[in-house]
């Protein structure tokens, strides 16, 4: 019996990657039995394992680069106006070999994109440029990610962007990695996957723009 991967991409919904028996006429006619096989680990198409069972689902990742894939989560896809927005990242290394990141602050390693529906691309808050400044003068660490594991960072939204206004939002962002060998080195920017939640209910007088969690 042959085994035909399905594709492993990890925005293809999960109801697309079950296990389906797929038998060609043909292959019938040569003795062969086709099964299209999902329920093991899926594949970066380099032959790099993607996550699965009991992680994040596969269509919360970001598309792979070199073997390396970027998460983003919220604790709640719902938030009320100027509500602390504690995003979890996780840069998740599937390349076969180690990566390495520097790791400084939130302001100075990721960049983030907001939009708000019906009114596009969102302005980070005023102070935002002033602590990437900071973070990029500021202590600098070499990372090493081996294969199969990854990097848990956190990104505090309500910090970066006005979230006291009602309606839909959409954030992605991205990180910067290097990979040592083959030299020279190179550097490479994963991306997220698209993260959607709702801020619902009046603003209370309290609720400032970067107020909630604010970190240096």
């Amino acid at each position: 019996m042959e085994t035909i991967p399905c594709n492993p991409h990890p925005l293809i919904p999960a109801r697309a990657r079950r296990s389906v028996p797929v038998v060609a006429a043909w292959g019938a006619l040569l003795g062969l039995a086709f099964v299209v096989a999902c329920d093991g680990p899926a594949t970066t198409g380099g032959g790099a394992e993607a996550p699965r069972g009991g992680q994040t689902a596969m269509n919360e990742w970001g598309p792979f680069v070199e073997g390396v894939t970027l998460s983003l989560e919220l604790p709640e896809q719902v938030l009320a106006p100027g509500e602390p927005a504690p995003l979890a990242a996780r840069l998740r290394n599937f390349g076969g070999g180690p990566i390495h990141v520097v790791v400084r602050s939130q302001w100075a390693d990721y960049e983030v994109h907001v939009s708000r529906d019906g009114e596009g691309q969102l302005s980070p808050l005023p102070a935002v440029a002033q602590r990437r400044e900071q973070g990029m003068e500021g202590r600098r660490i070499s990372k090493e990610i081996p294969n199969r594991e990854e990097l848990r960072e956190q990104i505090d939204l309500a910090s970066w962007f006005d979230l006291t206004r009602p309606g839909r939002y959409r954030v992605v962002a991205t990180r910067s990695f290097w990979k040592p060998e083959p030299e020279p080195t190179r550097d490479y920017k994963a991306r997220s996957n698209e993260l959607v939640f709702e801020v619902r209910g009046a603003a209370s007088p309290a609720a400032a723009p970067g107020g909630a969690g604010t970190q240096p």
